[in-house]
């Protein structure tokens, strides 16, 4: 294992103790997450790189970057991972501003609402707000939702509200999605299953019933068939890039969603990291995560193309 590896992964060791709480565990975590979840902008460091924009939309922040030559006509919703319980991290405002200046495209960096005060369908909600927004600034043509983990999933879920509770809405043309949740809470056989992978960030009791996913889920069960991607028609779903690594539990799901796009003539192509580990394409220290990041340049090129 190289250097760089081996200290992403011991950096996110007390993270899994975290997520591995269960039933009568999971009210005091909830507690010790909220004191996480303020997000620090690093306006100075930021304004060194890219142009800085902050607007509010449905009483959430939305930092917004551009390049040095200013704002454009195509743009990316950012959406960062954190188990829709912590804020966003440095890493997601340097990814961000990365993409700014390599891509030509405007970065919509939305600080989503996080439970437990807010459940996940609000989190939705707050990503059609941001839509409506942007699509009064660019065609949805020029638009991709990027998100990573719990900002996988919730481009996901907004796509599913949208569908579901005929919000007409208009959606982008692609997504760009790392290491989502497509079902929870998982069975026990399920949950067996992802045990057998050799994952050494996430915890498979975080998805099941017991855990902290899957009380997210029983507080929310108006909006419940969110949480279950695999169940839900995605006839119209936009053309996706999904990546995955090897090694983290998520995956399990992975052969069954491939099967489910085929059927549903869903344009679907996957990456997948050999040996990687979940959302291994954020941390642009390891070769594998730089590698990642000139991978989502490209794309994004591809898709403010059309």
């Amino acid at each position: 294992m190289n250097k760089n590896l081996y200290l992403f992964l011991a950096k996110h060791q007390g993270l899994r103790r975290e997520l591995s709480v269960k039933n009568e565990e999971r009210e005091e975590a909830l507690r010790r997450f909220e004191k996480e979840q303020e997000t620090e902008v690093p306006y100075a460091w930021l304004e060194k790189q890219v142009l800085v924009h902050e607007t509010v939309i449905q009483g959430c922040r939305c930092v917004i970057l551009s390049g040095k030559t200013g704002a454009a006509d195509r743009a990316v919703l950012y959406l960062y991972g954190g188990a829709f319980l912590t804020g966003a991290k440095a890493l997601d405002f340097q990814l961000g501003a990365y993409l700014a200046k390599n891509t030509g495209q405007d970065v919509w960096i939305l600080l989503y609402p996080l439970f437990p005060k807010h459940l996940i369908h609000e989190s939705a909600e707050a990503v059609l707000e941001a839509m409506k927004r942007m699509a009064g600034h660019y065609d949805r043509h020029h638009i991709t939702w990027f998100g990573f983990s719990s900002g996988a999933s919730l481009c996901m879920y907004a796509w599913m509200m949208n569908r579901r509770e005929s919000r007409c809405v208009p959606m982008p043309e692609r997504m760009i999605l790392n290491s989502p949740v497509l079902r929870v809470p998982v069975s026990e056989e399920e949950k067996r299953r992802m045990e057998a992978v050799q994952d050494d960030l996430l915890p498979p009791v975080f998805f099941s019933e017991e855990g902290l996913c899957g009380m997210m889920v029983s507080r929310d069960m108006a909006y419940s068939y969110l949480g279950d991607v695999l169940s839900f028609p995605l006839r119209y779903f936009p053309e996706t890039d999904l990546f995955f690594g090897t090694n983290e539990c998520l995956r399990i799901f992975l052969e069954e969603f491939e099967e489910k796009c085929a059927k549903e003539h869903i344009s679907l192509h996957v990456q997948e990291g050999k040996g990687l580990w979940h959302c291994y394409g954020l941390d642009p220290r390891t070769p594998e995560g730089k590698a990642a990041w000139m991978e989502y340049i490209s794309l994004l090129k591809r898709a403010g193309s059309v």
